[in-house]
């Protein structure tokens, strides 16, 4: 007897007004910052918690080791790169320069298991 079973992985939404994209688990995310500006302030989860500052290239040390190996800066010293994706990664990011702020929602979906036979 065979069970049949739907297996989902996680599946992230970043979005903005105008930016929306889904990747699964295990992917490399980047979040875009959609500013003219190089090296931005990123602000992001948990509370809001500071990442880099504007113009520094290395990431704030209070966002934990975990964090800090899944974070880098993109080719453009604008965006971030996240690897891999994790349920606590979820939540409000914000890159700043001196006169923008760019908003970005990431939402990460769970994985689940639905199994019958």
């Amino acid at each position: 007897m065979y069970s049949r079973c739907i297996v989902s992985a996680h599946i992230v939404l970043i979005e903005t007004v105008n930016y929306t994209q889904n990747v699964e688990n295990g992917t490399d995310v980047t979040i875009v910052c959609n500013m003219g500006v190089t090296l931005p302030a990123w602000t992001g989860p948990p509370d809001s918690m500071a990442y880099t500052m504007y113009n520094y290239t290395s990431f704030n040390p209070a966002i934990g080791t975990d964090k800090m190996n899944r974070l880098s800066w993109a080719a453009n010293n604008r965006d971030l790169i996240l690897y891999p994706i994790t349920m606590d990664d979820a939540g409000t990011y914000q890159c700043q320069s001196n006169f923008q702020t760019w908003v970005i929602n990431l939402t990460v979906r769970g994985m689940f298991r639905v199994c019958g036979v």
